[in-house]
């Protein structure tokens, strides 16, 4: 039995998403910055 999708589940999935990228950029800024590669 398949799930039924709503719009505020992939709304949900999609700020998920965009926050997960948010911190893996962060991450990869401050290690940039340690290292002086900015």
């Amino acid at each position: 039995m398949k799930r039924e999708v709503k719009s505020g589940d992939l709304e949900w999935e999609s700020l998920k998403r965009m926050e997960s990228n948010t911190v893996v950029d962060w991450i990869t800024i401050d290690l940039k910055a340690r290292w002086g590669i900015v």
